[in-house]
């Protein structure tokens, strides 16, 4: 897609020149034998990096070398959720928005990585594609799980694993023939165990326990109550039973949970060692499947969960070095959307996104 000029916008995000070279600096600009220039005529060629969850959506547009332009948000996109037109809402807001904020023109977005929760089969990146080519028809497309580009922007295109614990939570991970693995990620009703929505559930769970006197007191009850404007915890069923208070609401209580957990609550401490547990065994399964459990193989952790609760890495940390000791647990090297560039541009290169 062609869009006029581009004027340089200052975003304070980092420079992506070395990340995007994937396995070694970035080579000279001029175009290796057999393969066509990004700098042609007057024209510059970019890629835009898609992240999209449960929560919400960020889209990135960078140009070839890496520098980053601008960057767009929308609302979730996962289909599975929130319905094909919720998802096309705000993956056009947030693309739109991105190339609104670096103001271009004369300007190709060459290639498009869109990773979004909700796309587990064939069927689904088919259904995405679609609805991204009625926003960017003549941009090369590529739709991943979101779990995917997270991946890819852990680790730079390298073996490793990563479990994302949000809203939702799964497990993926790459060995050095570029197998991958998977474990988790069905959704609310099925799965997504460890997951900011699953703790938040059973911190309801045990506050309406307390109520009936069936297991221990905990702050989380108070908490609820005051942020739900309730006169008693049992009012909270017709909101949830009305459809009045969805999934993504609920798991927006999360930090309430995590709150009683920094007073000491016995209960909440209980949920985050459960969800610890879980997202350790996930990561487990997916470095035994991939058969690299006597490797020294980096394990990354993602998402709010992670991000916001410390009690909870150090909780995972322990359960995954009690089943995988020469697990390597880290920090990503760059966030989901510049994952997503990375996988854009080996598209349009046409070059395999792991192995050889």
């Amino acid at each position: 897609m062609v869009i006029g000029r581009a004027r340089r916008v200052n975003v304070k995000l980092p420079r992506l020149a070395v990340f995007l070279a994937g396995r070694g600096a970035l080579e000279s600009e001029r175009p290796r034998e057999g393969r066509t220039s990004f700098r042609q005529g007057m024209t510059m060629k970019y890629l835009m990096g898609i992240d999209g969850g449960g929560t919400k959506t960020i889209c990135i547009l960078a140009t070839w070398e890496g520098e980053v332009c601008s960057v767009g948000r929308g609302g979730p996109s996962n289909h599975q959720k929130d319905g094909i037109y919720g998802a096309r809402s705000s993956l056009r807001k947030a693309i739109r928005e991105a190339l609104s904020e670096a103001q271009l023109s004369g300007v190709e977005v060459a290639g498009l990585c869109a990773g979004l929760a909700g796309v587990d089969r064939p069927k689904d990146a088919r259904i995405m594609r679609r609805v991204l080519a009625e926003i960017l028809p003549e941009t090369q497309l590529v739709v991943e799980n979101d779990a995917l580009v997270a991946l890819v922007g852990a680790t730079g295109r390298r073996p490793g694993a990563i479990v994302i614990a949000g809203t939702g939570s799964i497990a993926l991970g790459v060995n050095a023939e570029g197998r991958r693995a998977r474990a988790g990620g069905w959704g609310h009703i099925l799965g997504d165990e460890g997951s900011g929505y699953d703790i938040a559930r059973q911190g309801l769970m045990a506050c309406l326990c307390d109520y009936d006197g069936r297991a221990k007191a905990t702050r989380i009850r108070d908490k609820v109550v005051r942020e739900l404007y309730l006169d008693s915890i049992d009012e909270v069923i017709p909101l949830l039973y009305q459809g009045r208070l969805n999934h993504t609401q609920i798991a927006a209580l999360l930090p309430l949970v995590l709150e009683a957990a920094e007073e000491e609550d016995e209960v909440a401490l209980g949920l985050l060692d459960q969800a610890s547990r879980h997202l350790a065994r996930a990561a487990q399964a997916v470095v035994e499947r991939l058969n690299c459990q006597d490797l020294e193989f980096p394990v990354a952790t993602a998402g709010g969960v992670f991000l916001h609760s410390e009690r909870l890495r150090h909780y995972f940390q322990q359960h995954l070095v009690q089943s995988l000791p020469k697990a390597q647990v880290v920090q990503p090297a760059h966030p989901p959307e510049q994952g997503a560039l990375l996988v854009a541009r080996a598209a349009v290169e046409g070059e395999p996104l792991f192995g050889s």
